[in-house]
């Protein structure tokens, strides 16, 4: 099918069967990846089970091709999360298509996503600002809570 000329086209990437990677590159069927696509993959909302080690979470990604390096947060911010850097771009993408939504626990999806850093900055700082929002709001509440209470105090007789 030929694309009407006012359409852009991405550039074609080729993906390989299950089980290619850089290897048979050549061999699979064309399909065009979209520019976000990239090795690294980010994993939230991660039982602490998967997440207590990076071991069972380089196990469970492994399985879709060779990892350069498994992050899992352990700070409060990143707790749940995980970054996955894939060798080979084919395998990440396969990897997220799988994974992405998967059940792991009654209450629990797993949320994959290519990670932009500008994007998950932006994300991570606007959570600290609504943190520091609700802390500031919690304390004018009970410094107006205080200021009722004292007003509401029968004047003591001097």
């Amino acid at each position: 099918m030929a694309v009407p000329p006012t359409l852009s086209v991405p550039p074609t990437l080729t993906v390989p069967p299950l089980g290619g990677g850089a290897a048979a590159a050549g061999q699979g069927s064309l399909l065009q990846l979209p520019p976000e696509v990239t090795r690294v993959l980010l994993l939230s909302n991660l039982p602490a089970k998967i997440a207590a080690t990076g071991e069972n979470l380089y196990r469970i990604c492994s399985q879709f091709g060779p990892l350069r390096h498994v992050r899992v947060g352990s700070d409060a911010e990143t707790k749940g999360t995980a970054l996955v850097v894939y060798d080979d771009i084919y395998d990440a993408k396969r990897a997220r298509d799988a994974l992405n939504g998967y059940v792991v626990s009654k209450t629990r999806q797993l949320h994959v996503a290519y990670y932009e850093p500008v994007s998950y900055l932006k994300e991570r700082e606007k959570k600290r600002r609504r943190h520091e929002q609700t802390a500031e709001f919690q304390q004018r509440v009970a410094a107006a809570a205080g200021g009722v209470a004292k007003s509401a105090a029968p004047p003591s007789a001097a």
